[in-house]
């Protein structure tokens, strides 16, 4: 936990608070945010993992592909040293660095959220998909009356 309190203080105590009010770095932060948001489609070369069953409400490879697209636009802590590595080389001007920090800020607080609400999305989908074909379900209202059996065996060789 120190190590995450003495990251947090020497990244945090970089970030140029008072520039973010110029509209010169809130501009370039913005498109440089969606220059991240760019990095969505690479969730398009996501492989097929399961078909899409009878039944269901949602296509299991377009969750695939809007999670792992999304997933892909969290940036985070390597952002922040690279750009102050940077910026203390001298290879752009402070401003251009808070407009980095800015886009970074903006994908750190927001990718997480929306991430997780779409996952809520798919796992509710999911457990009505599950409820809809529980068998016990279709047995009380006087469906098929058979119900799979799974067994267990072990076996010990001597």
């Amino acid at each position: 936990w120190l190590l995450r309190v003495f990251f947090a203080a020497s990244i945090g105590f970089q970030v140029p608070v008072t520039l973010y009010s110029d509209p010169y770095v809130v501009g370039w932060g913005f498109i440089m945010y969606a220059c991240i948001i760019a990095k969505m489609p690479l969730g398009l070369y996501v492989p097929q993992f399961e078909d899409k069953r009878e039944g269901q409400t949602y296509n299991p490879l377009t969750r695939d592909r809007l999670i792992t697209g999304l997933s892909m636009t969290c940036r985070g802590e390597m952002s922040f040293i690279i750009a102050s590595f940077a910026l203390g080389e001298g290879l752009f001007p402070a401003k251009i660095y808070a407009a980095i920090t800015w886009a970074v800020l903006l994908s750190c607080i927001t990718s997480p959220f929306m991430l997780l609400n779409l996952i809520k999305y798919y796992n509710k989908k999911q457990r009505a998909y599950l409820a809809s074909t529980n068998p016990l379900k279709q047995m009380a209202k006087g469906g098929d009356s058979k119900s799979p059996l799974f067994l267990h065996v072990k076996v010990h060789s001597p």
